[in-house]
């Protein structure tokens, strides 16, 4: 969304200092082969967040993709 492919770091550094992390969701920032990635709290914590809201995990705990939405950035991915 930031349209700076290069700056998973940056965004993995503001998720990690996010000390509201509730209400601004980084939860659902997720890697682009749609694999869950880490999360401050662990990745448990991240899965059981995302199932609570309806996310999909295949039984490799990667992301199920959202039928009709629109194709993957090439580098990290937020769900909506």
């Amino acid at each position: 969304m930031l349209n700076k492919p290069n700056a998973a770091r940056a965004v993995g550094t503001a998720m990690a200092n996010n000390p509201i992390q509730l209400i601004i969701p980084c939860h659902r920032v997720i890697r682009n082969d749609l694999s869950l990635g880490s999360y401050v709290r662990g990745q448990s914590v991240k899965m059981w967040l995302l199932k609570h809201e309806g996310v999909k995990l295949a039984a490799n705990n990667k992301v199920l993709p959202v039928p009709g939405a629109k194709k993957r950035p090439t580098k990290t991915v937020v769900l909506p």
